[in-house]
């Protein structure tokens, strides 16, 4: 039970509310779970505004649908288009699609799963370990991004390897105290 809490945080928290900048997490905690409680039911970005209004909370249901967005995007939600929702009582239904979905989820897992046992399958000093994942980075990045990728190493390590790749000019440093983030220059 505590797995799916830390994998439910994980998900939430570092994917959704990281990668989209949302300010409002208690907003989107309520808009997930209207949308958990209504599945297989067609519902519009007002209607759950409206709904969210009679709980207290204003929101817009453009905000509603950017954080639907997220969702999406983090593989949390599937779209059903509306016409796929046809045929389901009487078997006539075209499944192609959603199993094209879900395959893709399993992929995306198990390449992830594989980019990660790579970097722990053979035992590297914590200077290399740190330089493979900050060759996969994708532009700024964090201490605490490389600390989830690299979870064997400890925090002084990874502080001391990030030192050495910044002053061999393979990363740069931008910010201050808990600001602080790095990005590749070569």
């Amino acid at each position: 039970r505590q797995y799916l809490r830390d994998l439910w945080g994980s998900v939430e928290l570092k994917d959704i509310v990281k990668r989209n900048n949302i300010r409002d997490v208690d907003m989107l905690e309520r808009i997930i779970a209207y949308v958990t409680s209504n599945i297989g039911t067609a519902f519009s970005s007002t209607a759950i505004s409206k709904y969210l209004k009679s709980e207290g909370r204003s929101v817009s249901p453009e905000t509603v649908l950017s954080y639907i967005k997220a969702c999406t995007d983090a593989f949390l939600f599937y779209q059903v288009k509306r016409q796929a929702q046809f045929g389901w009582y009487d078997g006539t239904e075209d499944v192609v699609p959603f199993i094209k979905y879900l395959l893709g989820i399993i992929l995306s897992a198990c390449k992830d799963f594989a980019d990660r046992f790579a970097l722990v399958e053979t035992k590297l000093p914590a200077l290399e370990t740190v330089r493979r994942v900050t060759m996969e980075k994708v532009g700024r990045f964090t201490k605490q991004d490389i600390r989830e990728l690299c979870p064997s190493l400890s925090i002084n390590s990874i502080e001391g390897a990030l030192r050495k790749l910044v002053a061999a000019g393979e990363l740069k440093r931008e910010g201050a105290g808990k600001n602080i983030c790095y990005y590749r220059l070569k």
